[in-house]
């Protein structure tokens, strides 16, 4: 395939096509979910895109369901439990896999990929928004 742009062109044309992936992945998470993980346009620098993911990351702990007793088959963990809201994804527990992270510090592991956890696939999109927000502002 030959290309008949500029590599500037393509590069940026490239970096579009990235931003409207991520935004899709954020807005099929729902109304409600895709507000709270779509990063604001303002950011000036990586660390205030850490520090909004951050935040982000504490409120979906939050509001994140805990799973019933008795919907699970882990009798013997005495801890709550809850499902990624983002991406629904459980611990990777061969005899229990559908009962969810530890909560809070579990999910918060996977939503963040800290201590060797797999980070949540939407968490880290959302990440990635804000920190391309954050070069454009930069770059102005």
């Amino acid at each position: 395939m030959k290309f008949t742009s500029s590599p500037h062109a393509r590069i940026r044309e490239l970096e579009e096509q990235l931003y409207l992936a991520r935004r899709t992945v954020i807005k099929l998470t729902g109304e409600t979910t895709s507000q709270v993980l779509s990063p604001p346009y303002n950011l000036k620098s990586w660390q205030e895109a850490y520090d909004w993911f951050e935040k982000v990351i504490e409120q979906v702990i939050h509001e994140a369901p805990i799973i019933p007793k008795d919907r699970r088959t882990d009798y013997e963990s005495l801890g709550e439990r809850a499902i990624c809201p983002l991406c629904g994804d459980s611990a990777q527990d061969y005899y229990n896999p559908t009962n969810g992270f530890a909560h809070p510090e579990g999910l918060r592991r996977h939503l963040v990929g800290s201590h060797k956890s797999t980070q949540c696939e939407v968490a880290r999109e959302a990440l990635q928004q804000a920190r391309y927000f954050a070069d454009k502002q930069s770059t102005v």
